[in-house]
């Protein structure tokens, strides 16, 4: 998992879903099948990145096929976690350096938007997902 340096990401996702450029997926996320995938609604999402806490808009899509709807996530949320991606990077860096009470210590200084706990720190570290980099 790569950690973003910089808010740019959040910002031209902002610009691309005001503008209505965000790209569809060719593909159903449910049925793998390739069809005109239809927006469905949104909603707003509350994320705690590294910059700051954002609500964020977020299209739901439907396929047409099999009607299953689902949210067309930017690459820099994960799926599930109202923490950001890169707060989840940076959380299991420092992991690598410090215990859990120092991580959790720093992250409290780092934002006060940010309590986290050390469950959600043990879960994070032990994800597979999470640790695949």
């Amino acid at each position: 998992m790569e950690i973003v340096r910089n808010k740019n990401h959040i910002i031209n996702y902002l610009k691309d879903f005001e503008n209505k450029k965000l790209k569809k997926p060719c593909r159903c996320e449910k049925c793998g099948r390739k069809s005109r995938l239809i927006w469905h609604a949104k909603y707003v999402r509350k994320i705690i990145t590294l910059f700051g806490v954002y609500n964020l808009p977020v299209k739901r899509l439907m396929c047409p096929l099999c009607k299953h709807t689902f949210a067309l996530l930017p690459e820099f949320i994960q799926k599930f976690h109202r923490y950001a991606k890169d707060f989840i990077a940076f959380a299991l860096e420092k992991l690598r350096k410090f215990a859990f009470s120092e991580v959790m210590g720093k992250l409290d200084k780092f934002m006060e938007d940010a309590a986290i706990s050390p469950i959600t720190l043990y879960k994070w570290k032990n994800k597979p997902c999470f640790n695949s980099s």
